[in-house]
């Protein structure tokens, strides 16, 4: 916990980091060929697919008003410059991320101590149907989706820590700022923070949340807070192996509709209205002779005295410089 706390204290509120941008546009992906083992096939018309060939390390910038299909094709996709996103995505860019032969993944081989920057950072419209994300930097987050920006998982695995690592990192697997919409994929807490971090408009229509690592205390699976209680979580659907699910706060709205839980009394304080668990764990109507239903909206006491819950919060991008603002919240 210390060394966590160490941590946190490196990344200090409204330092922006502005290293020399590396990354490199689609254009220049087609034009140096074959020795970025990325394959660039279409035009700015019709849209780019990005196919990897092999193992490839590049910092990636979709500029402009593009349509970017990548596919890892079973490579690995690291990013070139410490504090340099993997990929990063401009506003009004669309970018679908699929791994069409599976075991390809994203994640950060360069960083430097105390300047996090996410995996992927979108502004535009990102879709991930396939592909493992992993992020693995402190502070970090695998997929930042930010502020007026649109993220669909409908596949895939995020990873939040490095997976299998004797030094695991604090990092969360989604943050998103903007709206989000998650309804297939696999989604790994392995190690302290959440895997899902909401400040936005979140809807969760379907996944499997798991926590990986053993004997690590660890957060909620997912935490929606937003400091001017404006976050919104919508659970619809999915299957959530954890005993600490969702951490609500404040006046933040988290609504459970649907899905399967393994701690259901954990989170029946956010159930709609006419509904109620089954002895599995499922959500189900209420049978009329049950009584009525515990509102949503409060706050959740499932996590413990002695957790610290890190709140990954402001995220502002420049090509690869980022800047997070983090607090603490002590429960």
């Amino acid at each position: 916990m210390k060394k966590f706390m160490m941590m946190a204290l490196l990344i200090v509120a409204g330092i922006i980091f502005m290293p020399e941008v590396n990354a490199a546009t689609v254009e220049e992906l087609q034009k140096w060929g074959p020795t970025t083992h990325i394959d660039v096939t279409g035009d700015a018309e019709t849209g780019y697919t990005l196919t990897l060939n092999d193992n490839a390390v590049q910092d990636i910038e979709i500029l402009g008003n593009k349509n970017v299909t990548i596919d890892l094709n079973g490579h690995e996709l690291t990013n070139y410059t410490a504090n340099c996103s993997v990929i990063y995505i401009t506003s009004g860019s669309t970018v679908k991320i699929v791994d069409k032969t599976g075991k390809g993944k994203i994640y950060l081989a360069q960083y430097s101590a105390g300047k996090p920057v996410p995996v992927i950072g979108n502004f535009g419209n990102l879709t991930i149907e396939g592909g493992i994300i992993e992020s693995n930097q402190p502070g970090s987050t695998g997929v930042m989706n930010n502020e007026n920006s649109v993220l669909n998982i409908t596949g895939g695995t995020i990873i939040a820590d490095k997976q299998g690592s004797t030094q695991p990192e604090a990092a969360f697997g989604v943050t998103n700022l903007g709206t989000a919409t998650i309804s297939g994929g696999t989604f790994l807490q392995n190690y302290q923070l959440s895997v899902v971090q909401n400040t936005g408009t979140m809807t969760i229509a379907g996944g499997v949340f798991n926590t990986g690592s053993t004997g690590v205390e660890h957060y909620s699976l997912i935490i929606n807070e937003n400091s001017k209680g404006v976050a919104n979580l919508t659970i619809k659907s999915g299957d959530f192996n954890s005993d600490l699910i969702l951490n609500n706060v404040g006046d933040d709205v988290a609504t459970i509709s649907g899905g399967n839980f393994q701690n259901p009394t954990a989170v029946s304080k956010y159930l709609a209205e006419g509904l109620t668990f089954d002895e599995n764990g499922n959500v189900i109507v209420k049978p009329k002779e049950e009584a009525t239903p515990i509102t949503n909206n409060q706050n959740n006491p499932n996590t413990s005295d002695k957790n610290i819950i890190m709140i990954l919060g402001l995220v502002l991008a420049s090509g690869c410089g980022i800047l997070y603002a983090l607090r603490k919240k002590f429960n």
